[in-house]
Order: structure tokens, then sequence, then C-alpha cells
């Protein structure tokens, strides 16, 4: 078990993030733009969704240098025409929205002032949806309204270039998709289980190296070897995993589920188990100290292709 960085903070939107795209999207048409695209993005928040794309910040790009010049030149204030009441209400709204999600002011040690409730959606940045949609929608309305005859055509672009950005970031991840294995798809020559072993004869399945993700306080990490052969297990046997890669899991749960590497296992786990044993499937790698405790009372099936069963009873929890 380790302690786990502060994802309240730490997945925050940024400015990189509003305007800059993901891995998979156009740019990777210039490999070395791309590239360096990629290395500005947060680690935490390079797929996020806030990214405004290329056409609103065109269009944003061409009403910024309109109210500039309406200013200096024509004395009129290109905001009060563009932003009525309502309109003001919206995107002042989705502003403090942004703020939120950048962690602001959150992120300069005062993370203890976040609301529970929000705390517990792991990462502000994704507040930050609400002004993406509210500047996308807003923009080419406001461009076609406000900039004169050239405005529609400057919207029609706009319009168009964020279509071209949403097909080839769909056909870059179609391809990236399609090369990854299934890993469910099974047949008689890669099966998990081991005929001598009868699935029925178990309740569930305990992988080790154990992975109990994004649980924030009490986070096992596991292994890929570990994830991916309990999960064809699971699939293969029917039994349910008693490990987890959840979004947001329950920290009561993840107590309980987790007691069993320690000296005494939750009463409500007992409570809701039954008699037959538990399964445990190893895949040879490194142990916590932990869970190797908790190997050594468990009795060795078999081992095939370098993955050991073991049984551990009920009672013996």
């Amino acid at each position: 078990m380790r302690d786990v960085i502060n994802y309240t903070t730490a997945h925050k939107a940024s400015k990189y993030s509003l305007i800059l795209p993901g891995k998979h999207s156009a740019f990777e048409l210039f490999p070395s733009i791309n590239e360096k695209i990629v290395a500005l993005k947060s680690a935490s928040w390079d797929e996020v969704g806030n990214y405004l794309g290329l056409g609103v910040i065109l269009l944003l790009f061409v009403l910024f240098l309109r109210g500039i010049h309406n200013k200096i030149y024509l004395k009129i204030n290109l905001f009060k025409r563009l932003i009525n009441e309502n309109l003001f209400a919206t995107l002042f709204s989705a502003t403090l929205l942004l703020l939120f999600a950048m962690a602001i002011p959150f992120r300069f040690g005062m993370t203890s002032l976040v609301p529970a409730p929000l705390a517990q959606l792991v990462g502000l940045g994704r507040f930050a949806w609400p002004f993406y949609f509210v500047v996308s929608v807003m923009t080419p309305v406001c461009v076609e309204r406000y900039v004169g005859s050239f405005g529609k055509n400057l919207a029609i672009a706009g319009s168009l270039l964020i279509l071209t950005e949403g097909v080839a970031q769909h056909l870059s991840l179609s391809q990236y998709i399609a090369k990854e294995e299934n890993i469910l798809v099974l047949d008689g020559d890669n099966r998990i289980l081991p005929e001598a072993i009868v699935a029925e004869n178990f309740q569930a399945i305990i992988p080790l190296p154990f992975y109990h993700k994004y649980g924030k306080k009490n986070e096992f990490e596991g292994s890929l070897a570990s994830e991916k052969i309990s999960m064809q297990l699971s699939y293969e046997t029917g039994l349910p995993l008693m490990s987890a890669i959840l979004s947001r899991p329950s920290s009561a749960e993840a107590n309980h589920i987790l007691s069993v590497f320690s000296e005494k296992t939750s009463e409500n786990l007992l409570n809701n188990i039954n008699s037959q044993d538990i399964l445990v499937v190893y895949t040879g790698e490194k142990l916590q100290w932990k869970e190797q405790r908790f190997l050594n009372k468990c009795l060795l099936l078999t081992t095939q292709n370098n993955v050991s069963f073991y049984k551990l009873g009920a009672a013996d929890l």
C-alpha cells in the first residue's frame, strides 16, 4: 500500500489543456510539432476534452483584434455590443468554474478548502467543461453577428475547422484502438484456468500482485500481468474479482477488501462471503511484504505458464 498524489489538485485544467490538442489530433501529421505539443500538455490531462479547438481559438483571436480596432479607431466597446446581461452572466459563471478547474486558489497550499463532495470527484479539471461548451457555442454566434459580412464566412470556416479536428481525432483513435489485443477472446489454446481446477469450487478471485486503483488513501498498484491474467480468468470462469480498477471506489468498501492483507480481516467482509474457498492467482512478480504474508497462508494447487494457482479457505481469511 502506498500514499498517492493529491488527485484533487494534480488533475487540474491549465492554459495548455485549453489551447493545445491531445495526443490524437490532426497535428500527428506534423511529428515535430506534435511532439512539442504533447510535451507541454499536463501528463494527467492530455486527453481531457476541454481543448477549445483551432476553430474557436481562431474566432476568439479575430474577435480580439476586432475589439482592439473598434476601441482605438471607432471608440466602440465591442464587449458591450457582444455580451448582453444574460450572456455575461453565463460567461462569468463559466469563467469562475474554469478558475476552479485550474485549482485556483486551492493549488497554493489550500487543498483542505475543497469541499469533501467535490474532492470525491478526484480531479478539478473536469469543471473546465462548462467553459468549453459556453465558449464553443458563443464564439461562432458572436463572430457571425458582429464582425460584419465577413463574419458569417469566418464562422463557417471556424466550424469546419472544428469538424476537421474532430474527424482527425476519431480516425487516429480508431487506428490506435484497432491495434489493441482483445484479451477476452479465449479459446482452448489460451485459457487461463488449468483443467485440474474446478471454478465452481471457489467464490472469488484474489490476484497477486494485488491491485486496487484510484482509491486515493488506499491503493495497491498491482502489475499489468496481474491485471490481464486476473481479468481473463474472471471472464473465463464467471468468478468475481476482489481487486478493482475504478474511477471513484467507495473508501469504506476499499478498507474492507484491503483488510485481507492486514492482521485482522474486516468483520463486514467476513459477513458478506460464503464458506467456499478463494482462488488466488499469482503471476510470480515481486510482492509487497503484506502480500507475501497473505500468500504464505495459501495452499498451492498447480502452476501453468508461469502462473501459480492457490486456494485459501474462507475461514483462513
